[in-house]
């Protein structure tokens, strides 16, 4: 013997429609029988776009400049060293390149949001200056080292999706 749904014995028979209408629901030309009322799907819609009792999200606080600079220093090392040691295997050297830009461009991004706020602009500008004298000669050898590499297609496309730091 097949068991039914109890509440299928409520709204039975001719009454089916009526019954089905108290509780919410509307007939439907369609093959599923019964649909949703319009006040159930306008409650549902407005539920859904309000989301839940959420508290606004704060904003972030800002980066500290002293260590964006650092990141940005340490990151143009880490690409002297791989355009160094990679010189002689050209696509290693543009994979490690490609996997340096990706977190390289945290920082870069963090460097573009404060060139936007004139006094974290300036501040940065002064801690990125502090690295002047450890830095000088850095790009003059990651460029003799990338002339190695410079008709390899992978290096070429690395070098171009470089992010690049604003200037002050």
């Amino acid at each position: 013997m097949k068991r039914k749904d109890p509440g299928a014995r409520l709204c039975r028979g001719p009454d089916k429609v009526r019954c089905a209408e108290r509780d919410g629901w509307v007939a439907g030309r369609t093959q599923y029988g019964l649909l949703p009322s319009p006040r159930a799907v306008a409650l549902a819609v407005a539920l859904a776009a309000c989301g839940g009792s959420r508290r606004p999200a704060k904003p972030p606080a800002p980066p500290d400049p002293r260590l964006v600079a650092q990141r940005l220093h340490l990151a143009l090392n880490e690409m002297a060293a791989i355009v160094r040691r990679e010189r002689a295997d050209c696509p290693r050297m543009a994979a490690s390149l490609r996997e340096l830009f990706g977190r390289m461009r945290l920082a870069v991004d963090d460097a573009r949001r404060m060139a936007d706020d004139p006094e974290l602009g300036a501040q940065l500008t002064t801690e990125l200056r502090a690295y002047d004298e450890a830095d000088r000669g850095l790009s003059d050898a990651i460029f003799r080292d990338l002339v190695a590499c410079k008709d390899h297609r992978g290096v070429q496309d690395a070098m171009a999706a470089m992010p690049v730091v604003p200037a002050p």
